[in-house]
């Protein structure tokens, strides 16, 4: 339909907090100055939770928000699981509300958050795919 918009995948270091912020610092930056007026998804794993720097860096612009805290707690699937699984049955891990190293963020201004999932499935021999469980949003765009 003629929708441009902007996405950016990231993976931040796990050991360094200060490059954390610092990326995002650019990051947000670089969109501000370049990307004005268009809808922008970020996803990827930033290694850290919702308290830590990098993230509180993306929480507390003034233009970007986390697709998870969009919708209510009755309407996010699985949120409740933590998103680094580190290859553990999602029943052996701890309760790890708000605790995930694995965002989807988005300009409000130009899109909506209708879904928004931890997908805790497993292979066929009862593996994950990845020390990760996959986030998966539904969004729509507008013009």
């Amino acid at each position: 339909n003629d929708q441009y918009f902007y996405h950016v995948n990231l993976h931040y270091p796990v050991r360094t907090p200060s490059a954390r912020d610092a990326h995002t610092y650019l990051m947000l930056e670089y969109m501000l100055e370049n990307f004005e007026g268009l809808p922008i998804v970020i996803t990827g794993d930033f290694n850290c939770n919702e308290d830590g720097w990098g993230c509180r860096y993306m929480d507390e612009s003034s233009f970007i928000d986390d697709t998870m805290t969009a919708l209510p707690p009755e309407k996010r699937i699985n949120w409740e699981y933590y998103s680094g699984s580190g290859y553990t049955p999602v029943d052996k891990k701890p309760n790890n509300v708000y605790r995930h190293i694995d965002h989807v963020y988005y300009t409000p201004n130009f899109i909506e958050v209708l879904t928004w999932e931890l997908d805790i499935h497993t292979t066929n021999d009862g593996k994950y795919a990845s020390d990760h469980h996959p986030i998966t949003v539904d969004l729509k765009f507008y013009k």
